[in-house]
C-alpha cells in the first residue's frame, strides 16, 4: 500500500474502513454550484444505483458534451480561459448590463420606425428592398440576355447546317419520276420528314446506295430534331432573360419616381432608420450569442465541480480522511506496544514515521511502518494469522518490540528472518511464549 498511488490507496482504505460518503458530504462539496435539491437527489440516486465510478464517468462524458456544444455555438475549440473572455463579433461592453427583453423591444421599435419612414414614400420596406435588389441586377440581366442571344444564334446556325446537309442528299426513292417538259430530264419530288419538299434530279442508285442514303437521312433527321429542341429551349431562356431585364428596368424607373417624390432629408432619414434597425438587430444577436456561450461555459464549470466531487480524490477522500483519525489511532496503538515511533497516514494519503515521509526513511524504519499498517489492518479484517517476513532488518530491540506487540495484542503470526546460525534466534518462549524453527535445505527443526 505504501508504494501505491493515492487513488489505489483510497480504494483499499475505503473497503477496509467501510467508510462511504454521505449525501451531506456531496451536498457540501457541490455547494458552490448552487444545484437545487431535486438535482442533488437525482445525482445521489444515480450514485447509489450505479456506483461512484460509473457516476464519475457519466459526469466526464457530460462535460465533453458541454464543451462540444460551446465549440459548435462559438465556432472555436473550448478552453476555460478562452471561454472566460469570449465575445462574439460586434460585441459592445455596454450590452453586458442590458437584457434580452429590452434589446428585443429596441429591435421592434427600430423596425417600426423604419417602416414609418419608408411609408411616407408610399413604398413598404419589403417592396423598396425588392425594388433595389431587382434594379441592382439590371446589368447582370442584360449580360444574361446577351449570352442567351448568342446561344440562340449558335443553335440556329447549327440547325441550318444540319438542314442543308439533309436537303442536299439525293432522293432515296426514285420510283415515281417525272420528265421535265423543257429538257426531258427525269425529276423526282423529295418530301423530307417534317421538312420542306424539294424537286430533285432522279439519280440512278442501287440498293446499297439507297440504304446508305436512308441511314444518312435518318441520322440527319435526328440531328435536326435535336437542334430544334435545343433551339426552343434556348429561345425560352432568352425570352425569360428579356422579361427579367424588363423587370429590372421597371424597378429602376420606379426607384427614380420614388426618389423624385422623396426629399433629400427624407432619404437620409430612411437610411438612418435602416442603419438603426441593423444595429439593434446586431446588438440583439451579439447579446444572445454571448448569453448562450456563457450559459454553456457555466455548465462546463458546474459539471467540472461535480466531476471533481465524484472523483476518488473528491468526496470519497473527504469521507476517508474522516475515518483516518480512528485508523491512525489503531496504528499508533500498535506502534506504542512495539516502540516503533508514531506512524501516521496523512490527509494527502502519504505515510510518515515521526513526521518524516516514508520515502525518506531507512529500510528498517520503512519495515516498521509496513508492519504497523499490516498489524492494524489485520485487526480490522480479523485475519487469522499474520505472515511477516524480513524481520532480520530490525535490531534486537526492534525485534523484541515486534514480538511483544504481537503477544500483547494476542495475534497469531509467522515471522521470518535470516540468521547465520540457530543460536542467533531470539528466545521466543522466554519473550512471548512463542516457538522458533530453523529452516534449512527444506527441513524445519524446532529451536529449543
Amino acid at each position: 500500500m505504501v508504494n501505491q498511488d493515492a487513488k489505489t490507496v483510497i480504494t483499499h482504505l475505503m473497503g477496509l474502513l467501510k467508510q462511504e460518503p454521505t449525501l451531506d458530504d456531496l451536498t457540501q462539496a457541490l455547494a458552490e454550484t448552487k444545484l437545487n435539491e431535486k438535482h442533488l437527489e437525482k445525482l445521489w440516486e444515480s450514485i447509489e444505483l450505479d456506483g461512484w465510478d460509473t457516476a464519475h464517468t457519466r459526469a466526464k462524458n457530460k462535460g465533453t458534451e458541454f464543451k462540444s456544444q460551446w465549440g459548435y455555438h462559438t465556432g472555436d475549440n473550448y478552453g476555460a480561459k478562452k471561454a472566460d473572455s469570449w465575445v462574439p463579433d460586434g460585441w459592445d461592453e455596454a450590452l453586458a448590463t442590458n437584457s434580452k427583453e429590452n434589446l428585443e423591444t429596441l429591435v421592434t421599435a427600430a423596425r417600426a420606425e423604419l417602416e414609418d419612414a419608408i411609408s411616407q414614400n408610399a413604398v413598404s420596406v419589403d417592396a423598396l428592398e425588392r425594388l433595389r435588389d431587382t434594379a441592382e441586377k439590371l446589368e447582370h440581366r442584360k449580360s444574361d440576355v446577351s449570352d442567351a442571344e448568342k446561344a440562340v444564334q449558335k443553335v440556329h446556325a447549327e440547325l441550318q447546317e444540319k438542314e442543308k446537309l439533309r436537303d442536299d442528299l439525293p432522293a432515296c426513292e426514285v420510283k415515281d419520276t417525272h420528265e421535265c417538259p423543257s429538257c426531258n430530264t427525269r425529276l423526282i419530288i423529295d418530301k423530307v420528314f417534317k421538312g420542306k419538299t424539294h424537286l430533285k434530279i432522279a439519280e440512278n442508285i442501287n440498293k446499297k446506295q439507297q440504304d446508305e442514303l436512308q441511314t444518312q437521312r435518318a441520322s440527319l433527321d435526328g440531328q435536326v430534331a435535336n437542334c430544334k429542341g435545343r433551339l426552343n429551349e434556348a429561345q425560352a431562356v432568352l425570352n425569360a432573360a428579356r422579361v427579367d431585364v424588363k423587370e429590372s428596368m421597371d424597378a429602376v424607373e420606379k426607384l427614380s419616381e420614388v426618389d423624385k417624390k422623396t426629399t433629400s432629408n427624407a432619404a437620409v432619414d430612411v437610411d438612418q432608420k435602416r442603419e438603426a434597425k441593423a444595429k439593434a438587430e446586431r446588438n440583439l444577436n451579439a447579446f444572445t450569442a454571448k448569453t448562450e456561450a456563457d450559459r454553456l461555459h457555466r455548465n462546463v464549470q458546474v459539471n467540472q465541480v461535480i466531476i471533481d466531487a465524484l472523483d476518488q480524490k473528491g468526496v470519497r477522500k473527504t469521507a476517508l480522511i474522516r475515518a483516518l483519525k480512528m485508523f491512525n489511532t489503531e496504528i499508533n496503538h500498535c506502534c506504542s506496544l512495539a516502540g516503533f515511533g508514531k506512524v501516521e497516514i496523512t490527509n494527502d494519503l502519504s505515510f510518515e514515521l515521526e513526521g518524516r515521509s516514508y520515502f525518506l526513511l531507512s529500510e528498517s524504519e520503512q519495515f516498521r511502518v509496513r508492519v504497523a499498517l499490516q498489524v492494524a489492518i489485520s485487526r480490522l479484517d480479523k485475519s487469522a494469522c499474520l505472515i511477516i517476513d524480513g524481520a532480520d532488518i530490525l535490531d534486537p530491540s526492534g525485534r523484541k518490540g515486534l514480538f511483544m506487540m504481537l503477544h500483547k495484542m494476542k495475534l497469531n503470526a509467522v515471522i521470518g528472518m535470516m540468521l547465520s546460525k540457530p543460536e542467533s534466534s531470539p528466545n521466543l518462549k522466554a519473550i512471548c511464549g512463542g516457538v522458533s524453527y530453523w529452516l534449512q535445505n527444506g527441513k524445519s527443526t524446532e529451536i529449543r
